[in-house]
């Protein structure tokens, strides 16, 4: 279920955008630390909480942070979810460093970036491994979070209706994001125990199309209360005192609600040859799917899209087509990492032989299939022997990588015959495309499962969402058009084969 906990962070990560700055202080005198506190909320009930805190240092340097801790019900387990950003800047508002800590699995993702006069250093670190790299300094016009709440702050006392801002976030990287806020008027909210005086805004960022997050905020331009709802998941945050901000809580159960119940149900979903299935939303827009490996996406109309799934098709890759991308390490695929050469080191034959072997020896190592790993990187499931379909595919992908085979994730859904007590449905999923050569010359992407074990590698039960190269700052924005995907998703399954027969229509 692993898109389940890929589109969590990412709500995660929307929020924290777009809401965490709201909760800091205005400002805070030399050596003091100024910090507002608030309840998170998940469906309804208390989930964790969020800090945001303002600083100012004896050498006149001004820190803002902001955090967010909140678990989560995953079927029988609980999984606990750590958001921590940073920002330092100089009086005069010029970056100094920032930093964000990303904790969803066995150990934190760490990216820290440095400023210097020509570039940004960028060290990004997770499983006792750390990468570095220059990278050139965010272009155009755009604002540090302190600026930006002093502009967000006089252009509410003057009486704008719609605010348009470009601002450095350490959330999202070295790419600022556009913030754009339309005032829908004033009324009061309760908080704290009592009725604050706030102002409505709906707020849009474009790193998350088509997501709308509420705010309402104070004279000062503070957080009382925010929120968010993507795909029937949502999270509200409120603020609070630091005591009840902290107390303890039985963690909402999500994943059972991000179930896709299609309109009948696949028998033996694994034998399946070929499907052909209509997807829908009920409203809004449908992200486009790839057309990519055993997949064709064919679009309806703006709502509807049809799929077809075949595991005898060939998706030849362009001559010349990038693979760099493919072949490199990141904080999620270390093809890098010593353990992980070891571990590929034993794959023999040519290049489709390898990844079949890869595929199996990922299966087997992975000995412990729970629910209750997050998001692991390779480097951690190498070494834990640990997870579920996350942790196949990215461990699957850096051992091919180590290889020598490029090859990308894929995240969509999966037809499965039970699962939390619901019968016939889809759940979140993530497996594997490497590119491998073709018979008569040429190369094709395939899709490679490594949760299928010694059967077959691949069926057309899978519908891919999304495919992506997992590099460093892929996890959130990869899938912030697919997050709204999450509850609302419609599956029509209108034609499946199995072992050459057809199914046809019910």
């Amino acid at each position: 279920m692993s898109r389940f906990m890929r589109s969590v962070s990412c709500l995660a990560a929307v929020v924290f955008a777009a809401l965490a700055a709201r909760g800091a202080a205005p400002g805070a005198a030399p050596g003091t630390t100024e910090e507002r506190w608030h309840v998170v909320e998940m469906m309804g009930a208390k989930a964790g909480w969020m800090r945001s805190a303002t600083s100012t240092g004896a050498d006149g340097l001004l820190r803002f942070e902001s955090e967010m801790h909140f678990h989560i019900g995953r079927g029988p387990v609980n999984i606990e979810v750590r958001v921590e950003t940073a920002f330092v800047e100089t009086a005069d508002g010029r970056p100094v460093s920032m930093r964000v800590v990303q904790e969803f699995g066995p150990t934190p993702a760490i990216a820290e970036y440095e400023f210097k006069a020509d570039h940004v250093l960028v060290r990004n670190t997770q499983g006792g491994r750390t990468m570095e790299s220059h990278e050139a300094p965010p272009g155009g016009d755009w604002l540090t979070p302190r600026r930006a709440e002093e502009d967000l702050r006089r252009r509410i006392a003057a009486g704008e209706k719609q605010i348009r801002q470009s601002v450095l976030d350490p959330s999202t990287g070295l790419r600022p994001i556009e913030v754009t806020r339309v005032r829908k008027g004033d009324g009061a909210v309760e908080a704290m125990g009592k009725s604050v005086a706030a102002t409505e805004w709906v707020v849009t960022q474009s790193v998350y199309p088509g997501i709308e997050t509420i705010e309402w905020l104070d004279r000062d331009g503070r957080l009382v209360r925010g929120s968010v709802d993507m795909g029937g998941i949502a999270m509200e945050i409120l603020a609070s005192e630091r005591e009840l901000a902290l107390a303890e809580s039985a963690p909402p159960e999500l994943l059972a609600s991000t179930l896709v119940r299609p309109n009948r149900r696949i028998e033996d979903p694994r034998s399946v040859s070929r499907g052909v299935y209509i997807v829908s939303v009920p409203d809004g827009s449908l992200p486009d799917f790839p057309s990519a490996g055993a997949q064709v996406f064919e679009r309806i109309d703006e709502r509807t899209a049809r799929v077809t799934v075949d595991v005898s098709r060939v998706d030849a890759a362009e001559p010349g087509a990038e693979r760099a991308a493919y072949l490199a390490s990141s904080s999620m695929i270390g093809a890098d990492d010593p353990e992980v050469a070891k571990f590929a080191v034993v794959a023999r034959g040519d290049e489709a032989e390898k990844a079949e072997a890869l595929r199996r020896r990922v299966h087997g190592h992975i000995d412990q299939k729970s629910l209750d790993v997050g998001l692991a990187s390779a480097s951690d499931v190498v070494r834990t022997r640990q997870g579920d379909c996350t942790e196949h595919a990215v461990l699957l992908a850096a051992a091919l990588r180590a290889a020598g085979i490029p090859c990308g994730v894929a995240a969509g859904g999966l037809s499965i015959d039970e699962f939390l007590g619901a019968v016939g449905v889809f759940g979140y999923h993530m497996w594997t495309q490497a590119l491998l050569p073709l018979e008569g010359g040429g190369w094709a992407w395939v899709d490679v499962d490594a949760t299928m074990g010694d059967g077959s590698a691949y069926d057309a039960a899978h519908i891919a969402m999304d495919v992506s190269a997992l590099a460093d700052g892929d996890l959130m924005n990869s899938l912030a058009a697919l997050a709204p995907l999450m509850g609302r998703l419609r599956v029509e399954v209108v034609e499946v084969e199995s072992a050459g027969v057809g199914a046809g229509a019910p």
